[in-house]
Parts: C-alpha cells; structure tokens; sequence
C-alpha cells in the first residue's frame, strides 16, 4: 500500500439478463421496446464492475454507454457528451460525487 492519493483502473464485462442480474434487460409490454436498467443492492455490485462491497468505501464514477443511435441514456453523472455513428451512440457523462459502489446506476432504452 502506498500512502497518499491512489488511482486503479481495471477493465471488466458482465452479462446482461431478463432478471436477478446486476443489468436487467426488459421488454416494455406497453410499448414492446426494450430497456436496460442497472438493480444494484451492496452484495450484488460486484456483478457489474469490480468493486469493495463495503457501503462505507465510496468512490468517484465514470460511465460511457454504447447504445443504438435512437436510444437515450442517463446515469449518476452529468451527462458531458454524445458521439454517433450511423448505428450506434455513445453517451459519455461525467464523474460523479462519491458514492457507494451499489448505488451507481443507468438506465437506456428508445
């Protein structure tokens, strides 16, 4: 361990599931589009991005999704920027007070 101001970086993919996952992909039986959405409680975190499942350590967030070009986006933090392509968006927002590792959430769909 290294005294004073620390920094770690990892890179890290989950699946997505109908439910009992940490991203829950749901069809609108209103509209019958789907939507994505982040369900995090503390001891369920860890299946979205490596993590202490300790509610009293928090941290400083950053999020971009990808998603289809007609989908809209929101997360924890401002939203900063968009790029597109002809197929897909990605939504980029900023960093985010700290906050408990479960409480970092999104959700996307049209």
């Amino acid at each position: 361990m290294r005294m004073g101001a620390n920094r770690v970086e990892v890179a890290f993919t989950t699946p997505i599931a109908a439910a009992g996952a940490s991203i829950i992909r749901t069809r609108d039986v209103t509209d019958g589009r789907e939507y994505l959405y982040t369900l995090l409680v503390p001891s369920d975190a860890h299946l979205l991005f490596p993590c202490f499942d300790q509610p009293d350590l928090k941290g400083r967030l950053t999020l971009s999704l990808t998603t289809p070009v007609a989908w809209s986006a929101l997360g924890n933090g401002p939203l900063k920027e968009r790029d597109s392509t002809a197929t897909v968006i990605t939504h980029r927002f900023g960093e985010t007070r700290p906050l408990s590792t479960y409480l970092m959430a999104f959700a996307a769909g049209p």
